[in-house]
């Protein structure tokens, strides 16, 4: 066959509307290619439109990642903004902070918890807070104090971050509704002001959501889903509440569960035991009645009020209208449901129905403890700002709904919201005592209070003196005396609790009273004789004053 010369002429044949039609292509070089065009035309379209997916995927994964830097900044200056106010870095605004960062300080100084004392939950939070305990040593545990203050902050915006990278993936309206909901959170707000263990454990069980879940799926790798099981593991050795939403992720998972679910069970298990096991092994009874028996049998003389209850999980925090309140929680209820009706025919993703489980577990056990406290309901803001964006990502997919219109004044209402929570919560007075009790209580006495958070505050927190009563947590610790039983329960009658507070005082040097003694410290004839026999009181208050524990009592006689 001659060789074609001159330039390259394609010859078609036969018609192009042929469905086989091929189209023969004379080369430079001589060669002859054979085409077929439907080939060619669907080749091409496919590669334009994978090209062009491909780019829209990046520029809203792009987008999606400013607006949630931009809300997780807006999230960080509001908790920093509340712990700039007078008094709240320095000052006592919580009881629980002491008592973790208190358990910290023991425990670097070789003080084991459940062991030594008493502690109420699981170790994670005190072994994460060590490194600060540890800066005690060179900057006092009064700054200590303040920099795990600010850490905390700092984390619980990070949990802004994290959720957002969960939903890089869908619509910017669905990132913008839950990353500003968890900002704005009145209950988030309000535990990260103090070294609390929601916001460690929120950033945890998001972890675990982020190695678990691929965009809208559950991911096919067994090492993410092992690397899960660890971060949720982990958060339980924070606090035992992350079993709720990884009960949620296992339940989503049962169709995997042999191949996927049970080895991040197991690694859960080993994510737990990493921390927790050594105070296991040294304290086994004592660990399963402080942090299982104690909590889970609490009894009190009432039940928190339901309104209460549903103010700080909707962050509706106005309680004195019943009607608000119960109106927005109607609301979110109606948003959720209406987002999964008007669209029947398509089911819920993985990731949707794990938002909606863990939800209604979260909520159902809320409703159960006798005691309800603001922070508990910290542990649902994560996964209520994941369950409202979901929904609204739904309604907006239907046809004719004005995304940005919704958008825009839900954005707004968020901001209201949290905006409206950090004016009401700066009116509360926080105070410091640290001053009297720095210039009343020498360094390295043995001193006991109602409230360790003062004695940190004044570096007067005691961790070298075996002899002295090792009290980190006075509420927790009556509960544990009382066999579960709060003071006002009953706990202040029984016979181990006083004898033990009776055992306390007499081998203490000084006494500091916060107010809080009203309920951890019983009034018996004998514990009131060492105090006015043995005691000096050379301050007459110290925060509140709730007589006749009120104030800073020097040793000025030790009975025989």
């Amino acid at each position: 066959m001659p060789v074609p010369t001159g330039p390259v002429v394609p010859s078609v044949e036969p018609m192009p509307e042929e469905p086989d039609a091929r189209i023969f292509v004379t080369g430079p070089a001589g060669d002859i290619a054979v085409v077929d065009i439907g080939q060619a035309r669907e080749t091409k379209g496919s590669a334009r439109h994978a090209k062009s997916a491909s780019t829209l995927g990046r520029g809203r994964i792009s987008t999606n990642a400013k607006v949630t830097a931009f809300i997780a900044l807006v999230a960080l200056c509001i908790r920093l903004y509340q712990l700039a106010q007078p008094g709240h870095l320095l000052g006592v605004t919580e009881y629980d902070d002491g008592v973790y960062f208190g358990a910290a300080l023991q425990l670097v100084h070789g003080f084991l918890p459940y062991r030594s004392f008493v502690l109420v939950e699981p170790p994670g939070l005190p072994v994460l807070l060590s490194p600060f305990a540890l800066l005690s040593h060179w900057f006092g545990s009064r700054n200590a104090f303040a920099a795990a203050r600010i850490v905390t902050a700092v984390v619980d915006s990070a949990n802004v971050v994290v959720l957002g990278a969960i939903l890089r993936r869908r619509k910017t309206i669905v990132v913008i509704v839950a990353t500003a909901f968890l900002a704005c959170n009145a209950s988030s707000i309000a535990t990260a002001l103090s070294v609390a263990q929601e916001p460690y454990l929120d950033l945890f069980c998001l972890l675990g959501m982020l190695a678990v879940f691929d965009g809208d799926r559950l991911t096919s790798s067994l090492k993410r889903w092992i690397i899960a099981g660890l971060f949720f593991g982990l958060a339980g050795s924070v606090k035992t509440w992350a079993l709720f939403p990884f009960v949620a992720l296992v339940l989503v998972g049962v169709p995997f569960f042999r191949r996927r679910v049970l080895p991040a069970i197991a690694s859960a298990i080993v994510g737990f035991a990493v921390v927790c096991g050594t105070f296991i092994v040294k304290a086994p009874h004592a660990f399963e009645r402080d942090v299982i028996a104690v909590q889970f049998g609490r009894v009190d003389v009432a039940r928190s009020p339901l309104i209460g209850r549903i103010a700080t999980m909707t962050g509706a925090w106005l309680t004195a209208y019943p009607l608000l309140v119960y109106g927005v929680a109607i609301a979110m209820v109606m948003i959720l449901v209406l987002a999964y009706m008007i669209h029947l025919s398509r089911r819920p993703s993985p990731l949707e129905t794990f938002s909606l489980l863990s939800v209604g577990i979260i909520v159902i056990v809320l409703l159960i403890p006798y005691d309800f406290f603001v922070n508990y309901s910290a542990l649902l803001g994560p996964f209520l700002a994941l369950a409202l964006g979901l929904a609204i990502g739904r309604i907006v997919d239907y046809p004719n709904v004005p995304e940005r219109v919704i958008g825009v004044l839900l954005a707004i209402g968020l901001i209201i919201h949290g905006a409206n929570f950090v004016d009401t919560w700066d009116t509360r007075p926080p105070f410091d005592p640290s001053a009297t009790i720095s210039a009343d209580v020498p360094p390295g006495a043995c001193v006991i209070s109602d409230s360790v958070t003062v004695l940190i505050l004044a570096d007067r927190f005691n961790t070298s003196d075996a002899s002295c009563p090792d009290i980190v947590d006075s509420y927790g610790l009556d509960l544990v005396l009382a066999r579960g039983y709060t003071f006002a329960a009953g706990g202040s009658a029984s016979p181990v609790v006083q004898q033990n507070w009776l055992s306390y005082f007499e081998h203490s040097d000084y006494l500091v009273f916060t107010g809080r003694a009203d309920g951890t410290i019983p009034a018996t004839a004998a514990i009131l004789s060492v105090l006015h026999h043995d005691f000096v009181s050379i301050s007459p208050t110290v925060g509140a004053s709730y007589p006749p524990y009120s104030g800073i009592y020097a040793r000025t006689r030790r009975s025989p």
